[in-house]
This record gives C-alpha cells, sequence and structure tokens, in this order.
C-alpha cells in the first residue's frame, strides 16, 4: 500500500499521463451519460448551483461576445463573486423558469477589455430577475429595476403575456 505521500510523489511526476488518462476517461460515451445525469438533478434540486452555472455562462458568452480577447481568467479573477449573486438574488421565484437574470445596465454599456468595467457589469446590485418576456423586450435597453410584483401588471399592458 502506497502512503500519501509517495502517492502524491506518482501524481506529480506522471501530470501529463494522468491527464490524458482523466481526458480519456472523460471523454467514454457512458461516463458523458452518467455526469449528465448528475449534473442535471443537480441542477434540478440545488437552485444555488443552478444560478452559478447560469451566470458562469453568461460571463463566459459576454466576454466571448463583447471584448477583444475572450475570457482569459476565471471569474474571481475579474472580481466576481457569484455567491454574491445568489445572494442577492434571493428569494428565488417560485417558477423560476418563467424568468431569466437581467443585468439592469445592459452588457453593451460597459467596456469589457477593461476589468473593472466586467466587474461592474456582473455586479450583484447590476442584476435582478426579470420575466423572460420582459427581459426579451427589454433587449439592450436601460430600463431601471422592475419589481417581481409589478412585472405581470406590465406584461399585460405590453401585450406580452
Amino acid at each position: 500500500m502506497k502512503t500519501k505521500e509517495e502517492k502524491k510523489e506518482y501524481r506529480l511526476k506522471n501530470k501529463d499521463k494522468i491527464n490524458v488518462h482523466n481526458k480519456e476517461h472523460r471523454q467514454k460515451p457512458e461516463v458523458k451519460k452518467k455526469r449528465n445525469i448528475s449534473i442535471k438533478c443537480r441542477k434540478k434540486n440545488d437552485q444555488d448551483y443552478y444560478i452559478t452555472l447560469l451566470m458562469r455562462t453568461g460571463l463566459y458568452k459576454s466576454l466571448n461576445h463583447y471584448s477583444k480577447t475572450g475570457k482569459i481568467q476565471s471569474a474571481s479573477k475579474y472580481g466576481i463573486n457569484y455567491k454574491k449573486i445568489i445572494e442577492h438574488l434571493k428569494p428565488f421565484p417560485k417558477n423560476i423558469n418563467k424568468y431569466h437574470v437581467d443585468h439592469i445596465i445592459p452588457l453593451n454599456y460597459f467596456n469589457f477589455n477593461n476589468k473593472e468595467e466586467i466587474k461592474w457589469a456582473w455586479a450583484p446590485e447590476n442584476l435582478q430577475w426579470l420575466r423572460k418576456e420582459l427581459n426579451l423586450w427589454k433587449g439592450n435597453r436601460f430600463i431601471l429595476a422592475i419589481p417581481v410584483e409589478e412585472q405581470e401588471q406590465l406584461l399585460k399592458e405590453l401585450n406580452l403575456s
């Protein structure tokens, strides 16, 4: 039986070999299927995890769309804290699938080649829950925060419901 130190030494010496093995293993159809089922289940049962995935995807897409270099650093290097965002967005809407996380000041207003502006774009205070229909209607317009309670009335007034 190898000791903890021996295992650590082996991993350090064989880093590339282990990475290749792990990559090949993750590409196997049965492993992909099992992983997808696990992720799907976690998304369904853990709202914090689901919102974090949405934020990560949104950050990745916005950096690729609005910056010259694309995503080159982790979210924390840009000053983005997913836990603070999640706390700000609580309580989550009951039928969360009818809502989007909206940027009050749209992403196209920010310079994504500037770290500070990326941080401001993803600041918790710039995010709100917005009904999907309203968010799609709003697009890249800068409209002040719309309280969840007022969104149903606004949907009716705009003939979006």
